[in-house]
């Protein structure tokens, strides 16, 4: 039996909102989602989401337009408001990404004044920022384990999408594993769809829609249960729910014969080089140019 979530893991995920702006100042805008880091031993904050959403010609080819503002907005495990974070060309941000362009992954990392100015406009009766710890990402052995993670396993995940609570908190989503977690999922409609491809792809049986970019996907714990296996009966022994990845894309509805229920996500092994600093990362001065590798 599927266990519900904790709170904590279902208001991890904030809305960011970013604009974009080209040489003629028109305007262009987006919301999407993304989560919060607390490196170990350092005084900053790394805020977690799809490049696609920072990088606006990574999935669009347009050239002039560059990141203007972003501005993230986040909760309590309680869905209470913390001040929003609002950072421009004057914040004290850095911006990395990986190298391969198959993986759909920004990191922004915030310290310094504007770190300091934001943690203290708490109120002082607010519960702590939910930051997700290191831990909580499934690594390779639990991905090539079928007891731990297995095919048709329950995933949620939280996101910001145009039918929310009219309060700004998020809603809950969830589906199944429907690709074998034991490899990588691979597609040409994805390829047609993202010029470059993607890489440690897991797909999902799940609906989601603009606004959930960026949003962790969890797969839910579940309780000691007889688990009858081809060759006779068995015990599973209690499972903790595991961050299995963060969505980056959906399939759209088409003439062909594509589900419209179907999402996929980067797996969470990829997250785990990069916040361990094992992946080729490139730095980028976070509004001061188009973010172009």
């Amino acid at each position: 039996m599927y266990n519900p979530l904790h709170r904590t893991w279902l208001m991890n995920t904030s809305r960011i909102h970013v604009t974009f702006r080209n040489d003629d100042d028109v305007l262009k805008e987006i919301w999407t989602s993304g989560f919060w880091m607390k490196p170990y031993g350092r005084n900053e904050l790394r805020f977690v989401t799809n490049r696609h959403s920072l990088d606006y010609h990574y999935k669009s080819g347009e050239s002039d337009h560059k990141l203007s503002s972003v501005r993230v907005v986040s909760f309590d495990e309680m869905g209470n408001p913390f001040p929003d974070l609002r950072l421009d060309s004057q914040s004290d941000t850095r911006l990395d990404f990986p190298s391969d362009p198959k993986l759909d992954i920004a990191v922004i990392t915030v310290s310094g004044g504007s770190l300091t100015r934001w943690l203290d406009s708490f109120p002082p009766s607010s519960s702590k920022l939910i930051t997700v710890p290191l831990d909580a990402f499934a690594d390779d052995q639990v991905f090539k384990n079928h007891e731990q993670l297995p095919w048709g396993a329950l995933v949620s995940f939280t996101s910001y999408q145009e039918w929310m609570d009219k309060s700004g908190r998020p809603i809950l989503r969830t589906g199944y594993i429907a690709s074998d977690p034991l490899h990588d999922y691979e597609s040409e409609f994805i390829e047609r769809m993202d010029q470059c491809g993607r890489r440690e792809v897991l797909l999902l049986e799940a609906s989601s829609f603009a606004g959930s970019s960026g949003s962790l996907v969890i797969a839910n714990s579940f309780g000691q249960t007889f688990w009858r296996d081809i060759h006779g009966p068995g015990i599973r022994q209690p499972t903790p729910e595991r961050i299995v990845g963060i969505m980056c894309g959906h399939f759209p509805s088409t003439k062909r014969a594509v589900e419209p229920g179907l999402s996929y996500c980067h797996k969470s092994t990829c997250l785990r080089r990069i916040l361990l600093g094992q992946e080729k990362l490139i730095s980028a001065d976070m509004f001061a140019n188009n973010l172009r590798a």
